[in-house]
């Protein structure tokens, strides 16, 4: 069944549209969930925090996501990476992302998240590329975030933010949203023919750049 997939890679085609919530459902996939460079506008929704043995990561970046980020994804095992850069992600950054403390690569450049970076953050010791650039955050940087300078090959906070400037008190960006595109195949309609494929007896999920079992 499509439940027992332990990778789902989509990167690099034109989906449109929404992340289906239904991808919480994929409970053992422990590989990598990989929906990167699509046309996606719909916020992360909550259910990805259901994939607790997702060992590698996740790469949503380069589509057009809005809204906050969960605080749901603090609960992943992730490893490796968690992309989330190049969207429309608005206001704070979790403070339970700090929870990924096995992360290597930890990416939320070029978004429009706001407010001040989390200390939490610091717990995230083992990292190798940490970016957080281009966004609206302000105020000081916490101790135990720039300490992660030291051993990070990569680490960009300060570019195209305002730091070390006294945060604005207004009220946060709200929840946005957008229709699919004209000529784009719509993601939700993708897993939907995936799990119809599946309860077939059609072992087979076919992505642009790789079959996967």
């Amino acid at each position: 069944a499509v439940s027992k997939l332990v990778t789902l890679y989509l990167g690099d085609n034109s989906l449109a549209g929404s992340l289906p919530t239904e991808l919480g459902s994929l409970v053992e996939l422990s590989y990598a969930l990989v929906v990167y460079d699509n046309e996606l506008t719909s916020s992360i929704p909550t259910e990805l925090g259901n994939l607790v043995r997702e060992r590698w990561g996740i790469e949503l970046d380069d589509n057009m996501l809005v809204s906050s980020i969960p605080t749901q994804l603090g609960r992943l095992p992730a490893k490796m990476a968690v992309y989330l850069d190049n969207n429309a992600l608005t206001n704070t950054i979790p403070s339970q992302l700090g929870n990924l403390e096995a992360l290597l690569e930890f990416d939320l450049k070029v978004n429009s998240l706001s407010s001040t970076i989390p200390t939490q953050l610091g717990k995230l010791v083992d990292i190798e590329s940490f970016s957080l650039a281009y966004n609206s955050l302000c105020g000081d940087v916490p101790v135990q975030v720039a300490a992660l300078s030291t051993s990070a090959t990569k680490w960009n906070v300060r570019a195209g933010n305002e730091i070390d400037f006294q945060c604005d008190t207004g009220g946060g960006d709200g929840d946005g949203g957008g229709g699919s595109g004209g000529g784009s195949l719509s993601l939700t309609a993708s897993i939907t023919l995936m799990f119809v494929c599946f309860s077939l007896g059609v072992a087979m999920v076919v992505a642009s750049r790789k079959v996967l079992l």
